[in-house]
Formats: structure tokens, sequence, C-alpha cells
């Protein structure tokens, strides 16, 4: 078997994995919080028993959805000890419970206030763009969004009538928005409880075992017949250099992406060769660079940023700065604001 293909498979298999033992883990780490109490006096436990034996259901709940994000996919890869899988790491763990953060901020109505921040401007300034268009009249503009997360800024796009593809390289992420977009039916039928993780800076114990429900939308025919919506899977850039997408998208909007390639001119060379002369880049987000410290990362300023994007043939308009938090509970006693760069750019290949 190709190496590349092996790992990729390892990958696979180790996010189920991951996903299939949240109950296990969660679990774990609540009965040694339990196990804690024992420093307290015994007159002052009561209420913190009741709070914390209530997380066992409210584990159980998101435990039910995780397996129902799975279930479709049975391991179809080699055996465990022919792909000498890795155990599953506390990383792993972190990116199965930061999944249900993202359910709240793209699928819930508590996630409203977020992507009012972000998604709202974006959604606004292609309506300034195209509002000249009737929305049935619009599915021929190609709009792409790499780092799509779990799908609803491009579900939005697509409502607006344009043809939308979303790409997404996380495994955990892929999984839940395929679960999300193809297999509920109705508002509201799915229940979580996103915060029973988060120990620090609780106001109370009714806001942290808090039951959201999602999606808070009716995904089925929810879009213009003229518009079409696809997710694909895969390295940005490695998807998007393929011949067939060279000047092939009218607009990309890059959402709280781009900090993390490990080198921002690598996304800007993909930037210029699947846009079309002329086309449009929308950009929204912090510059948190994900791999800073690592092997062949570097760290720009937003000014040099700006000035590679210029240099790359983007002629940068409408630039501000857009406050948001980012998978924040709304209710937390702390909130981490960042200070987003906001522009629209022009490409010219010219």
């Amino acid at each position: 078997m190709d190496n590349e293909i092996k790992e990729e498979q390892k990958h696979f298999h180790k996010v189920i994995e991951a996903f299939a033992g949240y109950r296990k883990h969660s679990s774990s780490i609540l009965n040694y919080k339990i196990k804690n109490l024992q420093v307290i006096p015994i007159h002052l436990r009561e209420k913190m028993i009741a709070r914390l034996t209530k997380h066992t259901e409210c584990i159980n709940i998101n435990s039910y959805l995780f397996h129902r994000i799975i279930e479709e996919h049975p391991v179809f890869i080699e055996k465990q000890e022919d792909l000498q899988l890795d155990p599953i790491s506390e990383q792993d763990h972190d990116k199965v419970r930061s999944t249900l953060k993202q359910i709240v901020r793209d699928w819930t109505t508590d996630g409203e206030v977020e992507r009012n921040q972000t998604y709202l401007p974006i959604l606004q300034l292609l309506e300034e763009l195209y509002g000249d268009i009737p929305v049935e009249k619009r599915g021929d503009i190609k709009v792409l969004c790499p780092g799509a997360g779990l799908g609803r800024l491009v579900f939005e796009i697509v409502k607006k009538g344009f043809s939308s593809q979303g790409n997404e390289f996380s495994f955990y992420m892929l999984l839940a928005s395929n679960f999300i977009l193809n297999q509920i039916e109705k508002p509201h039928s799915v229940t979580i409880y996103p915060y029973i993780h988060q120990f620090s800076n609780m106001p109370s114990a009714d806001i942290q075992t808090k039951a959201l429900t999602f999606p808070d939308v009716q995904i089925f025919n929810s879009f213009p017949k003229s518009a079409d919506f696809s997710m694909v899977a895969g390295d940005f850039t490695e998807v998007y250099t393929e011949k067939h997408q060279e000047s092939a998208w009218d607009v990309v909007v890059t959402c709280y992406f781009m900090d993390t390639a490990k080198n921002l001119i690598d996304y800007l060379k993909v930037l210029r060769y699947c846009l079309k002369n002329g086309g449009k880049w929308i950009n929204l987000g912090p510059l948190l660079y994900h791999f800073e410290g690592s092997d062949n990362s570097f760290e720009y300023t937003l000014e040099e940023f700006k000035d590679l994007a210029e240099a790359y043939g983007f002629s940068i308009r409408k630039e501000s700065k857009i406050d948001s938090t980012y998978s924040a509970c709304q209710e937390s006693m702390i909130h981490y604001t960042y200070h987003n760069c906001f522009f629209m750019a022009t490409l010219n290949k010219d």
C-alpha cells in the first residue's frame, strides 16, 4: 500500500476511534473530579455532587451524537496491527470536544452572535457585489470557501443563490458536517451539552449543563434550484492547484482560514491560481498562526500579509477591523476577542 494512503487511513481510523472513545474518556475525567470532592467537607458537597452527577447524563447524550456521526463510516481499512496505530492522544480527545463548540458556532441559536459578527459581513459584501442579479440567476457565480468547517457559511452563501463549494481538511469537521448536512431532516431535532467540559469561568451549574438543540434552521430544500452546494475533502493547496481549478472561481471567501497556513505565500499562490482574472477575494480573520514555531513556518505581520497580497496581484479595498469571539460560551465569565482583518481584494493576473 502507498505510504500516503496508509497514513491517511491511519488518521481516519484514529478520528473514528476518538469519537467512539468520547464517553469512556470523558467519564474517566469526571470520575476523577468526583473523587476530588473528598477534600470538601461532607456537608458542603451535596450541590457539587448533584452537578457532577448530571454530567454523566450529558456525556451519554453527547456520546450518542458522536456514534450517530460515525455509524455510517465503518472502519474499512486494514487491521490495526498492520497499520501500527498510535494511541488516542489528549489532543485527539480535545478535537472531539471542539466539535461540540463548532456545532454551537455554526448550527445553534447560541452561535448566532458569532455568525453575525463574522459571516454576516461577508454575506452583506456578496450582496453589494451581486445585488443587481436576481437570486434565482446567481447560480453561475461560483464561490469557494476553504476551511469551511461544518459548512454554515457555505450554506448561507448558497441560500443567496450562489453556487458554493466548501473545502475542509479535518476529518472531525468532515464527518460532523456530513451528518448535519445530509442526515438531519428537522430543525432542533438533535440535543447536545456543549459546555460540560468547561470548568473554569462558569457562572452557574445551569449554564455548564445547558442543553442546546441543532440545527437551528431547515437544511433540506433550502436552496434555489439554480445553485449548487458541495463539500470537498482535502488540502487546499493540493485540491485547488489541479488543472481544472485554474481560473475556475469568481469569488474565494477565507474566514478564519489564512492563519492555518505554514506560510501565507503558499495560500496566496493557490488563490491567484484558482481565481478568475478580476475575481474577488473576501477575507475575514486574525493571524493566530496554527504552526507557529514549527519547521518551515513563518509568521507575517498584518502589514506584511497585505504587502504580500499586493505582490501576488491582489488590490485590497474595503478594509476594516471586525471584533469577534470564536466558539465562545456567550455566558462565560471570560471572552477572548479577536480584532479581525476584513477586506475585499480584486485579482489582476496581467
